[in-house]
C-alpha cells in the first residue's frame, strides 16, 4: 500500500496540504490506463503473454451477470489486454481470453456454483485465487466502494462458504486493484 508518509510527501511536493485529499483522491487524478500499462510491464510472468486488444466484448456480457461492474482500474486491464492465467504477488489471476475455458475470467467466476452463488449474492466478485493453490476465492468486495468505483481486494474462507453457508473475509489484501497495481510497479 502507498504509505501515509510517501503520500503526504507527494502531496506537499505538488503544493497541497495532506489533509486536503485522501489517497484515493490523489490516485483518481492519475491516469488509470498509464498505471495499468506500467503494471502489465512489471509483471514478470512468461505464461501471462499480455497482448493489447482493441475491445473485449465478452466483458460487457460478463458484467451483466455480476452484482456490480468491475473496478475501473481492473476494467482498464481486462478491456485493453488479453492474457493467460498468471501469478503476481500472492494472487493467481484468472485468464482473460474470452474463450470460456475453465481458467478464463468469464467461466472461472462461475465454475463452482456453490461458491459463485454465495459470493455474488453477497456482493463479492472473484477474479483470482491464492498463488499457494488454496481454494479460497480472491474477490473484489463490491459492498465497500472507494473513490472512482474501486473496491477492496479480499480473501474469503472457502470452508465457511461450503460448510457453514457463510461469507467470512479471511483478510484484506489491498485497498483496491489500483493500489495493488501501484504497489507492484514500485517494486519492479
Amino acid at each position: 500500500m502507498l504509505s501515509r508518509c510517501s503520500l503526504n510527501f507527494s502531496l506537499r511536493v505538488i503544493g497541497f496540504a495532506p489533509r486536503q485529499f485522501n489517497r484515493y483522491a490523489l490516485l483518481s487524478e492519475m491516469k488509470i490506463h498509464e498505471i495499468i500499462d506500467r503494471f502489465v510491464s512489471s509483471v514478470v510472468s512468461p505464461e501471462a503473454n499480455f497482448r493489447r486488444i482493441e475491445n473485449a466484448l465478452w466483458i460487457d456480457d460478463l458484467e451483466a451477470k455480476l452484482p456490480k461492474r468491475f473496478p475501473a482500474s481492473f476494467r482498464s486491464l481486462i478491456t485493453r489486454y488479453s492474457f493467460a492465467a498468471f501469478d503476481c504477488g500472492e494472487l493467481s489471476f484468472f485468464a482473460n481470453l474470452g474463450d470460456g475455458a475453465d481458467e478464463d475470467l468469464s467461466a472461472a467466476i462461475f465454475r463452482d456454483r456453490f461458491i459463485s452463488d454465495a459470493t455474488l449474492q453477497a456482493g463479492f466478485v472473484q477474479f483470482a485465487r491464492p498463488v499457494c493453490g488454496s481454494y479460497d476465492p480472491i474477490c473484489f468486495d463490491a459492498n465497500r466502494s472507494r473513490n472512482r468505483r474501486e473496491f477492496p481486494i479480499v480473501r474469503l474462507d472457502h470452508e465457511a462458504i461450503l460448510c457453514r453457508d457463510k461469507i467470512r473475509v479471511s483478510n484484506e489484501l489491498a485497498d483496491s486493484f489500483l493500489e495493488f497495481a501501484l504497489e507492484k510497479t514500485k517494486r519492479a
